[in-house]
Order: C-alpha cells, then structure tokens, then sequence
C-alpha cells in the first residue's frame, strides 16, 4: 500500500517566482514466498532437499519540502535564484526466514537440519540541500549561469537479527555475526558553470561542475 500527497503553491510577479512544495509519503508492504529444491541421483532417487519460507513487512515514511526563489534583475537576461530542499525519511522492516535441508538415503530422512531467524531493521535518512544561481546575458545569443549548491546528509542503519529459541518458542537469540548498526555523516559543495547558446532553433548548452 502507497499514500502519497504533494502540495505546490505558486506565485509568479514582477517581484520574482516563488515556490513552496511540501510532499509526505507512506507505504508499507507484506510479502511471503515458499521455495522447495530437491536433488536426485542416476537412479532417480532423491537424495536431499531444502524448504525455504521467507516473510517480510516494510513500513516507511518519507516528508521533504521545497522552497524556491527566482528574481529577475533590471537587465535582461539577468537574475538570481535560491532553492532549498529538505527531507526526510524512516523506515522499518522486519523478516522471517525459515530453511530446511533434509538428506535422504533410498527415499528414507537419515538428517534433517533446520534454521530459522527474525531480522528488523531500523533506517533513518536525513539530508538538506541549499542552491544558488546566478544568470547573465552575454549579447543576444548567449546565456551564462553560475551556480553553488550545499548540501548535508545523515544516515542511521540499525539492523539486529534473532535466531529461533525452541526452549520458549520465541525469536529471542540475538546474533552477534548477523547484527550491526552504524551511522553516516557527510557535508558537501559544489560549484559549476554553464553557457547556453541560443539561434533560431538551434541550442547549444556546455559547462563544467566541482
């Protein structure tokens, strides 16, 4: 299931383009799927065979927003614009798998080994972006644009996973091996320009970003 809702207000004037443009999103998913393999020998007897079954649920959440900003200067051809976008967005997820593996010997089970586990997983993402641009007329046919752009991002991932504890019929067995948790941190800036040529019908764009 997926809900989505987005928001656009506008206003155009002689002060300058204004944007607002809030959006939220949530969804969730179940799925389950069930896998049998079995291998035989010359004799076309079977000599083992594995069941899996795997069920998982995913629910998420995800709200950004965007404000933007362009204002044309006296001359033509020139004008300045800031854009900022934010968002951000958690999630959950949780899976159980089941695998069994049974050997045979003349159509008889002489060992059967099982493994069974539940694993969640908690995500957050965060990040933050701020632009600024810069537009000028160089003659009638040319276009130049500078533009800097900064942004942020912060990441959690935390994700354990339990093994099956048959003594209280319970996912209680925490997994060392199989658990982890860690925690992403970056900034950045980038700088670029462009020239956009511009005859008849004829377009002609190029630049350079860092």
């Amino acid at each position: 299931h997926r809900l989505n809702f987005q928001l656009r207000v506008k206003t155009d004037s002689a002060g300058g383009l204004f944007r607002w443009a809030p959006a939220f999103n949530m969804q969730n998913g179940r799925t389950a799927a069930f896998e049998n393999t079995s291998w035989k020998n010359e004799a076309g007897k079977e000599t083992n065979a594995i069941n899996r079954y795997t069920q998982s649920a995913t629910d998420g959440i995800t709200v950004s927003n965007e404000l933007l900003y362009q204002k044309p200067l006296a001359k033509r051809g020139r004008s300045f614009s800031t854009q900022l976008s934010s968002s951000y967005k958690t999630g959950k997820a949780a899976q159980l798998n089941f695998n069994e593996t049974d050997f045979l010997l003349n159509d008889t089970t002489l060992l059967k080994n099982s493994t069974s586990s539940r694993l969640t997983q908690n995500t957050t993402v965060h990040e933050e972006t701020f632009r600024a641009g810069w537009t000028e007329a160089l003659g009638k046919k040319f276009l130049a644009e500078i533009t800097g752009k900064a942004g942020l991002s912060d990441n959690t991932n935390a994700r354990k996973t339990f093994d099956y504890n048959s003594a209280n019929d319970a996912y209680n067995l925490l997994s060392d091996s199989l658990s982890n948790s860690f925690r992403t941190n970056w900034q950045y800036a980038l700088a670029g320009a462009k020239l956009k040529f511009t005859s008849g019908k004829l377009t002609l764009t190029g630049g350079v970003s860092q």
